[in-house]
């Protein structure tokens, strides 16, 4: 409704979805439960009028404890009269503009199609966010002025992250290949500190840095003009413990992992004493506190919700109020001002599905275009199989495409998300990475590439797993693993045949992504984030050896299917290098250019070696939305329950 209209507010576009779910569970089970969430809708406030507002029967039937499903069950017929109902009397409402108040809502589009990691100085001034710039995706740090308009921009290495101010706003510190480094919003080089989780930092005053220790055991804290770094928690029992936020007393705002994101505790640290103070436990990650005195977190990495805090002891009451969306990497950023920025949508856009023959001449192939990301190419050359980027605006789902019959994106998934499809060696399978609940948790499925029948689960764990490829013999995969506590990445090869992981590539700190098995199954080409940025790599699958394949970056490589050529990407051009796997692996010629785009792309090499199906871009200019509301304390004050 949003994205129709203006001026919808965001609750009625939540409420109206509700009464149109699919599944009856997902709809409203009392009638009483709708008129509560229509309470909660703000027609008045002009400045409101997009503002999420609080999933409020769902809290209400929480908090009461005892409300079973024994009551009226609504149809889709009902809901979707009910639906009409709601937003015709809602629209009528919001034809006459309102008088606004103090609060004011705007967009803003950022030089970016990702948003990763923003963070607002204090003042609200400044906004600071990772993402990428130009035809090449150059990873950036961008630096926004909101008092003039200019953005300021910074080169920098894949995997920048965490990025958070220092409270007088002239720092910006950051994660990035594996060391929380500072860098003056102003520009300049910026000073590495000290090895560092890919995790979260805080500053305390102007001049130090809390940071978690690669493995994420303990919380150190680094003085950022002498580079000594003093030990201020161990995590004991705990998986792993991230710094979030600097308080205004001196306190620390820290997520204690004790597991998984089921487990995640929001804990307040004096590091002068080391006293623990929990404020929410299970349910409590990415917190913020605000001077308003509120508590913003989300209990799955997916939804915001907010509630009451006193800021002196730290409890949390009353019933979490929905804020929106958001997600592990771009996530919100809330001022000590009272100014609220949230990513509203990824502009990548649609792509088209484009086959690349061997002397780069281009067809499109005639399937209406998709937010495709990763596509993978079945066995016979016939089919595509490709992650479609929030499918119908909700989940990540895998779609298949016939290219020589009917190109129209079928799609195989539905519910949670699922990413990065593989085929089996016959093309009667499809393996992909997919989210087994809410809560982050995913795993490796396989599922018959007609549709038919349930998925199986193959290898399952608490951290995130994905890029999944599989052996041409159909006995082994190879999947990449987040890893929480220690940050970075891990590479493993799990054989089908007895269940059991029979390699791990792994260094505490360092990002290994994008697995591809060779032909022969004796080797692995990946990317490993290094200093000088994404650089392709090879290993052996027995782990005996591991050699540099580029030293000039390179990112999503890709066997022929003879194993006698590795393609990779640098920029925004695919690039061919001729190896050898039979008796070692070697390079065998330099690498040549073999396509090249303006426009960002994923790939994926024709079986039979006669060119490439490209995912393409359909916009040069590429951005992301951003919500920005000032004066959010007031709106936190107006829509957070009271509670005991």
């Amino acid at each position: 409704l949003t994205s129709l209209r203006t001026g919808v507010p965001m609750g009625l576009e939540w409420i109206v979805n509700k009464l149109l779910a699919k599944s009856p569970d997902d709809r409203y089970q009392h009638a009483d439960e709708l008129i509560v969430d229509l309470r909660t809708v703000d027609l008045e406030s002009a400045g409101m009028t997009r503002v999420s507002r609080a999933p409020a029967s769902a809290a209400v039937a929480s908090a009461d404890g005892q409300r079973g499903r024994g009551g009226k069950a609504w149809g889709m017929a009902a809901g979707t009269l009910l639906a009409g109902a709601v937003l015709g009397t809602a629209l009528g409402y919001l034809v006459a503009p309102s008088a606004s108040g103090d609060v004011t809502y705007t967009e803003l589009r950022v030089r970016s199609a990702e948003f990763r990691h923003p963070d607002l100085s204090a003042d609200g001034r400044f906004l600071v966010y990772a993402g990428t710039g130009g035809t090449d995706e150059t990873n950036l740090l961008f630096v926004y002025d909101f008092r003039t308009g200019e953005t300021v921009s910074h080169s920098m290495p894949t995997g920048t992250m965490v990025t958070t101010f220092s409270p007088d706003g002239s720092q910006v510190a950051f994660v990035s290949n594996g060391q929380a480094q500072i860098m003056p919003v102003a520009g300049g080089r910026p000073i590495e500190l000290a090895p560092a989780a890919f995790s979260g930092l805080a500053w305390i005053g102007n001049s130090d840095v809390v940071y978690a220790t690669p493995n994420g055991e303990s919380l150190m804290r680094v003085d950022t003009e002498t580079g000594r770094s003093v030990p201020i928690l161990e995590r004991g029992e705990d998986r792993s413990l991230t710094p979030i936020q600097s308080l205004p007393d001196g306190r620390i705002l820290v997520n204690r992992d004790r597991g998984d994101l089921d487990s995640q505790d929001l804990i307040i640290l004096d590091p002068a004493t080391g006293e623990i103070q929990v404020v929410v436990e299970n349910d409590g990650f990415d917190g913020r506190i605000s001077r308003s005195g509120h508590l913003l977190y989300s209990p799955d990495a997916r939804q915001l919700f907010a509630r009451r805090i006193d800021l002196g002891t730290g409890r949390v009451s009353g019933v979490p109020w929905f804020v929106g969306e958001t997600s592990l990497e771009s996530p919100y950023a809330l001022s000590a001002s009272g100014r609220f920025v949230l990513l509203s949508e990824s502009d990548y856009g649609a792509r088209d599905l484009v086959r690349i023959d061997a002397d780069g001449r281009e067809e499109v192939i005639g399937v209406a275009p998709l937010d495709f990301e990763e596509i993978r190419i079945s066995p016979d050359g016939r089919r595509v199989a490709a992650e479609v980027n929030r499918y119908n605006g909700r989940y990540d789902q895998i779609v298949l495409v016939d290219m020589a019959d009917d190109p129209t994106a079928q799609r195989l998934t539905d519910e949670s998300s699922n990413y990065e499809p593989a085929w089996s060696p016959d093309g009667s399978k499809i393996v992909y990475s997919s989210e087994m609940d809410t809560r982050g948790r995913t795993a490796i499925v396989e599922r018959a590439s007609d549709g038919s029948g349930s998925p199986r689960v193959l290898v399952s764990g608490p951290d995130p797993i994905g890029y999944v490829d599989m052996s041409r013999d159909g006995r082994f995969i190879t999947y990449q693993e987040d890893v929480y506590g220690p940050g970075g990445t891990f590479i493993g090869v799990f054989s089908l045949a007895d269940s059991t992981e029979v390699l791990r590539l792994m260094e505490a700190g360092t990002v290994y992504r994008y697995p591809k098995l060779s032909p022969d199954g004796r080797y692995i080409a990946y990317i490993k984030v290094e200093a000088g940025g994404e650089q392709v790599w090879v290993s052996s699958t027995d782990g005996e050896s591991s050699l540099p394949v580029t030293s000039n970056g390179g990112d999503m490589p890709a066997w022929s299917a003879d194993g006698s050529t590795l393609y990779f990407v640098r920029g925004s051009t695919i690039w061919a290098m001729p190896v050898a796997t039979s008796s070692g692996f070697r390079r065998t010629g330099p690498e040549r250019e073999v396509y090249r785009s303006d426009r960002s792309f994923f790939y994926d090499v024709m079986p039979d070696g006669s060119g490439f199906v490209i995912a393409v871009s359909r916009n040069e200019a590429m951005s992301a939305s951003v919500r920005v509301i000032d004066n959010f304390f007031e709106v936190l004050d107006r829509a957070v329950p009271e509670g005991r």
